[in-house]
């Protein structure tokens, strides 16, 4: 599939891969998949599937990208006054 080589989804050869086909599963192992904390074989299940599945790939592609910005917002500032605002309605939920 076409961008899956480039997209650091750990695309190697892996020959033991555990066959996942469920959408559903592969959307609920992401964290651990993107994280590389899944087992060879889970990891190499779920590459074969995205291979396959544009929706998944886009959707595990979507993950990473939230991830990196969270991670690094690129010298984004919350706005002037952000946190005194947020501090006042806190505040004012209890």
């Amino acid at each position: 599939m076409k961008g899956l080589e480039s997209s650091g989804l750990g695309m190697e050869n892996i020959d033991a891969s555990k066959e996942i086909h469920d959408c559903t599963q592969v959307r609920g192992m992401s964290s651990d998949y993107v994280d590389g904390e899944l087992e060879a074989q889970t990891s190499g299940g779920i590459i074969q599937h995205l291979q396959g599945c544009p929706p998944c790939l886009a959707f595990i592609e979507s993950l990473k990208a939230t991830i990196s910005l969270i991670k690094d917002p690129q010298g984004k500032k919350a706005p002037d006054g952000l946190r005194a605002r947020l501090i006042e309605r806190l505040r004012g939920a209890n």
